[in-house]
């Protein structure tokens, strides 16, 4: 599916702070041109996983981190091998992780998560879904931190 477009795995980053100086960690693909001009990912998935946090970090406890990069690794192997959804943007501080996808099937990528979830103990996660053809909210997210796509 879609194998004719190059999905480089080359994230720009960025570490800071909220208004409230809560520490926040953003990631997001820059370089995605042919996915979005192509057409075929009409439908934004978010899934928010909100977690208990390091006092000290606001960042997810080290034992709930684990499970949840584990749950992001799972994630992209069920969702982005075959580039049937594709992974935008990661979203880290003030006690969630949001993770944004574009899909080319919406319904699709719903079983992949739900078969993903079957590997995990029940888990604080919500999950979204947006059509969003021209990715308005992409683009006006990366505007947010600079970037180009």
């Amino acid at each position: 599916m879609n194998n004719h477009l190059i999905l480089e795995d080359n994230w720009t980053g960025a570490e800071g702070s909220n208004a409230e100086g809560i520490p926040v960690m953003v990631r997001y693909r820059q370089n995605l041109r042919g996915f979005i001009d192509s057409g075929y990912y009409p439908t934004k998935i978010e899934i928010h996983w909100k977690y208990d946090t390091d006092e000290a970090s606001e960042m997810p406890a080290s034992g709930e981190a684990d499970i949840i990069d584990n749950f992001e690794t799972a994630l992209i192997y069920a969702l982005e091998g075959d580039r049937q959804s594709i992974l935008t943007s990661v979203i880290t501080g003030q006690g969630e992780k949001r993770w944004a996808w574009y899909t080319s099937n919406a319904d699709s990528a719903q079983e992949r998560i739900d078969t993903v979830l079957l590997d995990f103990e029940q888990l604080p996660i919500t999950i979204t879904k947006t059509e969003d053809p021209n990715w308005d909210d992409y683009f006006a997210f990366i505007a947010d931190f600079g970037g180009a796509a």
